[in-house]
């Protein structure tokens, strides 16, 4: 690939790149970072694993029955699965959008050195590779936490069934994992996710509320 070709494709990364980073700091700027708020409403988009969310929330919900917990004191299956689906749908919706400038400048370059194995790549351009994934990946960070700063009540949902899960079946925790290491990773992050919602809260609140009684 050429220095022209490489050029070309890089600054059509950084275009793009660009204005993501901008999206998203405008998002968490504004606290508005609602994964599926937008792409939840195509209708295709939504059978992205819903299947997948149902059975693990038909497990989880028979789990807690088997507790002894009463059907009175379980949310709602139907808009347990459609919360959390949502999110995951946004987070599969986002994480392809921000791969894309990437794979733009991946996929030419790997076909580029594959039907000419011969040529010389200049060590320059894997250095640059290595240099855009390294942004995509920290832009994916900076959007996850822009999330966790928007939509605290997601998040909250979404560890709280990891915990609920890890404490109800076991069975399904990896087997080059420890339970203890296990609880106390999620643990960490249900109760992350709680203080940012009490955070959020605090933040959303009226003044008036807020400091009705100082």
């Amino acid at each position: 690939m050429t220095r022209t070709e490489f050029g070309f494709l890089a600054s059509l990364w950084g275009w793009w790149t660009f204005f993501e980073a901008v999206w998203i700091a405008v998002l968490w700027r504004s606290r508005t970072r609602i994964l599926g708020a937008g792409a939840y409403r195509t209708p295709g988009v939504r059978r992205i694993r819903r299947r997948a969310c149902e059975r693990r929330v038909e497990a989880l919900l028979s789990a807690l029955e088997r507790t002894g917990v009463t059907v009175e004191g379980t949310p709602n299956k139907d808009d347990l699965v459609g919360r959390w689906h949502r999110i995951v749908v946004g987070r599969c919706v986002s994480v392809t959008f921000q791969t894309v400038p990437l794979l733009v400048v991946v996929l030419p370059f790997w076909w580029a050195t594959s039907i000419a194995p011969n040529a010389v790549t200049p060590v320059w351009m894997f250095a640059a590779l290595a240099g855009f994934g390294a942004v995509s990946i920290m832009l994916m960070a900076a959007d996850e936490r822009a999330t966790a700063v928007s939509d605290a009540a997601g998040v909250v949902t979404v560890e709280s069934i990891r915990f609920l899960e890890m404490l109800l079946m076991p069975d399904g925790r990896r087997a080059q994992d420890s339970a203890l290491e296990v609880h106390g990773r999620l643990s960490a992050r249900l109760c992350s996710a709680l203080r940012a919602q009490a955070r959020h809260g605090t933040f959303t609140m009226p003044t008036a509320i807020r400091f009705a009684d100082t």
